[in-house]
């Protein structure tokens, strides 16, 4: 009986690892094939200029089991850094000489005077951009994942918590990454009160902040906001209207009600 005991014992420790092994690659690819995890979750944030994304997101970091803040925007820049591939396919397409300065960094002035002139060229730089964005911002979410995982976050306390990741980035829907999330808002503030925060903390004109506002509304969650609410690409809308107490009990709201999610976040797991 023993040594059948002791037999069964050293089938069922590589059965073990085996289980583990194929959980892992499971794992993996959910997240190759959605992008999304089946454990830490993660919640889109975008919104218009001035909207108060942003101050949305820094109100979020606070909530329980929030784990990061990925500002998608500052990993924007950095896939501009020289050497990096996108510099190469700029040069490519734009032309080196045009673009790319001695020193083999873009020459964000002369790429914004060719880009803002024309809606084809700006589609085309965002093409080149856009993917090398979305695969920096997956190593940063594997990143905070792997983090979460060593360091034993979860508590006897706090089991029934989940884990997410904010992602704030203004161009989450033009640039298809809906797919990366478990919960998607837009922070929506009106008109008038974008213009004047425009004013008032970023010292431009009223005109030229209606100039941006309305150059934004053929953008995806702005213009069509309430298309991609229906169609359910956006799981919240966040109204900013008021100061930022205001905007943390809009997002308190939106945070306990199930239908601002694209999971069950009231089961157990």
């Amino acid at each position: 009986l023993v040594v059948m005991m002791r037999s069964r014992r050293s089938q069922i420790i590589p059965l073990l690892s085996f289980v583990t092994l194929q959980s892992a690659q499971i794992s993996s690819l959910v997240i190759s094939m959605t992008g999304r995890r089946p454990g830490m979750k993660t919640l889109g944030v975008c919104g218009g200029i001035a909207s108060g994304k942003s101050q949305a997101c820094k109100i979020l970091r606070e909530f329980p089991g929030v784990i990061a803040h990925i500002d998608a925007d500052s990993l924007a820049h950095s896939v501009y850094a020289p050497g990096s591939s996108v510099i190469d396919e700029i040069a490519d397409h734009f032309g080196r000489e045009k673009v790319i300065d001695d020193q083999g960094c873009v020459d964000r002035k002369a790429l914004g005077a060719i880009v803002f002139s024309s809606p084809e060229q700006m589609s085309a730089l965002e093409q080149i951009v856009w993917p090398h964005v979305r695969s920096r911002l997956q190593d940063e979410l594997d990143r905070t994942e792997q983090e979460l995982d060593n360091n034993h976050i979860d508590s006897d306390t706090d089991t029934d918590t989940d884990r997410i990741a904010v992602v704030e980035a203004a161009v989450m829907l033009d640039a298809g990454w809906q797919d990366m999330f478990d919960g998607l808002w837009v922070v929506k503030t009106p008109r008038d009160v974008a213009i004047s925060r425009m004013v008032e903390y970023r010292k431009m004109s009223a005109n030229d902040a209606a100039l941006r506002i309305d150059a934004q509304e053929l953008r995806r969650g702005i213009g069509n906001l309430e298309d991609e609410v229906n169609a359910g690409v956006v799981s919240a809308v966040v109204e900013n209207v008021g100061d930022i107490d205001d905007l943390s009990g809009a997002l308190r709201k939106a945070w306990d009600d199930p239908s601002s999610w694209k999971y069950d976040k009231n089961a157990t797991s």
